[in-house]
């Protein structure tokens, strides 16, 4: 049994719509097809966070080989920091049954930074939520983080053969603002565990939530109001 019920994904989920959550953890099979547009989204930003690693390059790389092995994940992790591993990739954690995969974690000068790579050239605030729940797991398992940010593509970057990587990127600190979530963040986690726990899913009407900040992938199913058995 994995040791953990919440994920990254899966708290932005919670945040966005419950019932959603609901239905991703028990009943996936009714979740609409993922078209091709989506496919590549997630394919760019596969890349993008690939092409930041030369930012701090050198590191080990902790990404399981598949998702049922995170918890090898999670012990690599532990023992590269015990080692004195000074970057990490996908740095893997677990925290009261939440499970965090850092992009990059670098050692600075005797301090931890850590780093979530988007390939967006917009800092919203999804991004800033992601960013918190990532601080509250890594800080809560014994790592103290003297920053968190997030690396964006450069709004002002042009792109051509002679581009230097570090014009590319941007790197936003978000500590202010993580840190002014840590409250909410342990409310909504103990909020998805206890919607997990229900025997039914929550009854919750379609809305606005459906589109913000994602187009949700059980809206073909919500929207035709079928009651679950």
């Amino acid at each position: 049994m994995k040791p953990w019920v919440i994920s990254k994904s899966t708290f932005i989920r919670s945040c966005q719509c419950l019932k959603s959550l609901y239905l991703n953890q028990y009943h996936s099979e009714l979740r609409d097809k993922i078209d091709k547009q989506k496919l590549a989204l997630f394919e760019r930003g596969h890349n993008i966070g690939e092409l930041a690693r030369n930012l701090f390059p050198g590191g080990v790389d902790c990404s399981p080989p598949h998702v049922s092995l995170f918890p090898q994940s999670v012990q690599k992790t532990r023992e590269e920091i015990q080692q004195g591993t000074k970057v990490i990739y996908e740095a893997a954690f677990v925290y009261d049954g939440v499970l965090s995969a850092m992009d990059i974690l670098s050692n600075e000068n005797g301090n931890w930074k850590a780093y979530e790579v988007k390939g967006s050239k917009m800092l919203s605030d999804t991004f800033i939520l992601d960013a918190a729940l990532q601080y509250y797991v890594i800080h809560n398992c014994g790592v103290p983080l003297e920053d968190i940010s997030i690396i964006g593509i450069n709004p002002e970057h042009i792109n051509n053969e002679k581009s230097e990587l570090h014009n590319y990127f941007i790197i936003k600190s978000v500590l202010s603002q993580v840190l002014e979530k840590q409250n909410f963040v342990k409310n909504q986690i103990e909020l998805a565990k206890s919607t997990l726990a229900l025997k039914r899913c929550p009854d919750i009407a379609t809305g606005s939530q459906c589109y913000k900040p994602y187009k949700c992938d059980f809206i073909g199913y919500c929207h035709q109001r079928i009651p679950l058995t």
